[in-house]
């Protein structure tokens, strides 16, 4: 749900490690909370260190009409999605537009293991943004789900979805690797009807990658292997910018807000890395470190200094 700050101080050093670091407000969970402390030894996440985000109430906007506009026309929709955080932020996001009026109703449905994190969200009242919050404190449980959108309960219902009306579709896996999302995908995928809207981050390797690769090709040998099978693929491919991770603005304002002697970069390509310590180098005291994968790290005081070395 919300991932967590880790922080270890003694009298002489301190060293504060983030998770994925998500600094705005979801629809979902809130935004980081800032600690009030100036660690020695600042250990940071850089997926998006050489990127910036779109306006997220803009990606949030077209999302919608764009996903109301397919439905319009006979088509389906698929959303692959991350079943921890992504897939409730476009659940809610759909929800909140429907519920409003500012489109047309439509049936949504949710599957793959999103089904079993949306049940999970009600224990942790404290970790949710405000509206949910409350509805959990008002003892319902039922956080995601409402007259237009509901859960897939059984593998066999989706056959039931794919041969009814058009509709939206959020399932898992979010980088089509298996899971609800592929099986949809493979389906839906010939039919030019049809969308598959990407929200989050796409791995090299996997087949929400070689989508998006294809998204740009013209010709009509079009083919995406999912699950071991070749899919051809006629729908349109759409990108929409919902990342929780932050940029690299907000990962260098969140680096000079806390003023580390030194910070070490990981959980990131060495692209992004690299880009973002070029800024974050500006903002910390002894400079920036770039770990190796598997590489251990010792931190030492120097004379007259308060720096921290890798060996």
């Amino acid at each position: 749900m919300r991932s967590r700050l880790w922080v270890s101080a003694s009298r002489r050093k301190s060293v504060l490690m983030t998770g994925d670091v998500s600094v705005a407000n979801q629809r979902s969970i809130p935004g980081m909370v800032v600690p009030q402390c100036s660690p020695n030894v600042l250990v940071m996440e850089s997926t998006y260190g050489n990127r910036q985000h779109a306006d997220r109430s803009q990606q949030e906007a077209s999302l919608v009409r764009r996903v109301s506009e397919v439905v319009e026309s006979g088509g389906k929709v698929l959303i692959p999605a991350f079943a921890v955080g992504r897939a409730q932020e476009v659940i809610l996001i759909l929800a909140r537009a429907i519920r409003r009026g500012e489109i047309p109703p439509f049936p949504v449905f949710v599957d793959g293991m999103v089904r079993s994190v949306n049940g999970v969200y009600a224990a942790f009242p404290d970790d949710l943004a405000q509206p949910i919050r409350r509805k959990v404190l008002k003892g319902d449980e039922d956080l995601f789900y409402d007259e237009w959108v509901g859960a897939v309960s059984v593998a066999s219902d989706r056959e039931r979805v794919l041969t009814g009306p058009p509709c939206c579709i959020v399932a898992s896996s979010g980088m089509l690797i298996g899971g609800a999302s592929s099986f949809y995908a493979e389906r839906m995928a010939g039919d030019d009807r049809n969308l598959i809207a990407i929200t989050g981050y796409q791995d090299e390797e996997s087949p929400g990658r070689a989508l998006l690769d294809l998204a740009n090709k013209t010709d009509e040998s079009r083919e995406l292997l999912l699950s071991g099978t070749k899919t051809s693929v006629a729908c349109r491919v759409e990108t929409y910018s919902l990342s929780a991770h932050a940029d690299a603005g907000e990962l260098t304002a969140l680096a000079r807000r806390l003023s580390p002697t030194t910070a070490y970069l990981v959980h990131g390509d060495e692209a992004a890395r690299t880009a973002l310590a070029s800024q974050v180098d500006a903002v910390v005291r002894d400079g920036v470190v770039l770990p190796e994968n598997g590489g251990l790290m010792r931190s030492r005081r120097k004379r007259g200094a308060h720096g921290v070395t890798g060996v």
